[in-house]
């Protein structure tokens, strides 16, 4: 088969697989992400920072935050586009980018287009993409393009390599932290790739520390950048209590493996994971692919990874299960084919992908009808609110696990009250390091578990840090309670938790309280 019809099919297969996996997107006004409601809200504020209510409760941190990758995004699109499709386009170019950079990769590994990339396809739905991890799920896609930029050329090129590398590796420090660490281990362990680790002497450690060096020196931006960023924050204020939690024994780390394909319930998980590795043997047995082995070291130092970090370093949740997702997507780009000139049409491990990726858009489908219903009865409930409020918004009834597999898109679902009254939720995403917006009020920037909106657990983070959840709740105008017992008629425990609220209105799940301080906004305290 000659080149050309290579490609066709290699093409046609990709772009197949990217209308099944893409079309959930653009069939709901809003995809049902986790954190996708919150992202957009925070865009939307810096896209009105004049506005008098968001000018009188954000004020924006200007310093080199290693998280910016959406929030760049939102704010040069938004320009030109509605931000609701500026979401919507991001969401696809994320996926698209890590796609592509997966066969740009490959195609640097292996040295020619194969059909071994088509088995991303289903983890692209992983964890991040169903919790709403914009910039880190853009960000690992470029850290794939740049993966591939250092592997396709010679050492004989070396200047030319290292300047584009570091131009890559300076933008994803600023897209993701986390995408910048693993586009950093395939680097590293690329520069053993022509050493014989079963030998080793003077000349050969000289050269390794020789490469490793020059190598290194693409990180130099990222680290200034790093230090202006530090410098500016360490003296700010913020509700972390701990740098390093949530550490896990290694044995217990396997359970995390089904967050490779995520679709909020951990049997469907495992279910499609386990689709997926039979994907991989029909590909290793039927079509003969076989592994390149020029990022082994990389893919060895993300498992390892993987059992040693912890899972949540500062506010960053599955800091060891994102390591892992890149040593995969190394792992998929090392693939090739046996066959030199031979590619089938339809190969069965293709079609087995076409078949998972439809399973999983389906499924994205049922789970955002859900998130979807629930928002348009918000709206309404939003209506009541006058513009300009603030709304202390919570779910009671649930708990994050049964949230997560009924519409994890529900979670964060009342940030849209920035975009639809302009009024000010507790929730919003305000982290040093994390994202640049900040809240002026103390109250709110400093608020524990501030991005947490289940009622049953903010109470005893409060008595713990010492303060009195009932007076920090009656700083707001309003209060929204989702709790879905009120679509029995059932009287929620909403009112033997927060007292002194008088009941506006019941609409569907939610319900809609005023609270007893007429003008919230004068009890909020500046940031000293």
């Amino acid at each position: 088969m000659d080149e050309a019809n290579r490609k066709r099919i290699i093409v046609g297969w990709a772009v197949a697989l990217s209308l099944i996996a893409f079309l959930p997107i653009f069939l709901f006004q809003y995809p049902g992400l986790q954190d996708y409601p919150n992202h957009l809200a925070r865009a939307y504020i810096l896209q009105n920072l004049d506005d008098p209510t968001f000018k009188h409760y954000f004020s924006v941190d200007y310093s080199p935050v290693p998280n910016l990758g959406w929030d760049l995004f939102a704010l040069s699109a938004g320009r030109f586009i509605p931000l609701e499709y500026v979401g919507k386009i991001f969401v696809v170019l994320s996926c698209v980018v890590t796609i592509s950079g997966c066969f740009a990769l490959n195609k640097a590994i292996v040295g020619r287009w194969t059909l071994a990339p088509l088995l991303i396809f289903p983890f692209v739905f992983n964890t991040g993409f169903n919790k709403g991890f914009l910039s880190f799920n853009f960000g690992i896609g470029v850290a794939l393009w740049a993966a591939a930029w250092w592997a396709s050329l010679d050492e004989n090129r070396w200047r030319t390599q290292l300047l584009g590398a570091t131009a890559f590796s300076t933008c994803l420090y600023l897209i993701h932290f986390y995408a910048w660490a693993c586009y950093g281990i395939f680097v590293l362990g690329w520069s053993f790739r022509k050493e014989n680790l079963g030998i080793w002497n003077l000349n050969s450690i000289m050269r390794l520390l020789a490469r490793l060096t020059r190598d290194g020196l693409q990180a130099l931006p990222p680290a200034l950048l790093a230090l202006l960023w530090l410098t500016h924050t360490r003296s700010e204020r913020t509700s972390s209590v701990e740098t390093f939690r949530s550490f896990q024994p290694p044995y217990s780390r396997i359970s995390d493996l089904d967050r490779l394909i995520d679709l909020g319930t951990p049997f469907i998980n495992d279910v499609l994971l386990v689709l997926a590795c039979i994907a991989f043997f029909l590909a290793i047995y039927f079509s003969r692919f076989r592994y390149r082995p020029g990022a082994t070291i990389a893919i060895i130092l993300c498992v390892l990874l993987f059992f040693a970090l912890p899972s949540k370093i500062e506010e960053t949740n599955f800091v060891s299960w994102r390591i892992m997702l890149a040593g995969l997507f190394f792992l998929v780009a090392s693939l090739d084919s046996s066959r030199e000139s031979d590619i089938k049409p339809f190969p069965s491990f293709a079609i087995m992908i076409a078949l998972i990726t439809a399973s999983i858009s389906i499924l994205h489908i049922q789970q955002w009808i859900v998130a979807r219903d629930e928002q348009t009865t918000l709206f309404r409930v939003l209506e009541l609110v006058p513009e300009g409020s603030s709304i202390f918004f919570v779910r009671d009834g649930t708990t994050d696990k049964d949230l997560g597999t009924r519409a994890a898109g529900l979670y964060h679902i009342g940030a849209f009250a920035v975009l639809q009254r302009h009024a000010i939720p507790q929730s919003l995403f305000t982290f040093a390091g994390q994202q640049p917006l900040r809240y002026k009020r103390f109250e709110l920037q400093n608020a524990p578990e501030r991005s947490n909106t289940f009622l049953s657990d903010l109470p005893p983070t409060f008595i713990k840090a010492g303060l009195d959840f009932q007076s920090h709740v009656d700083k707001f105008n309003y209060v929204i309670v989702h709790d879905d017992r009120l679509l029995d008629g059932k009287e929620p425990l909403t009112g033997k938790i927060i007292e002194g609220l008088s009941t506006v209105s019941t609409i569907g799940a939610f319900r809609l309280y005023r609270t007893s301080n007429a003008n919230a906004a004068s009890k909020f305290s500046k940031l000293p």
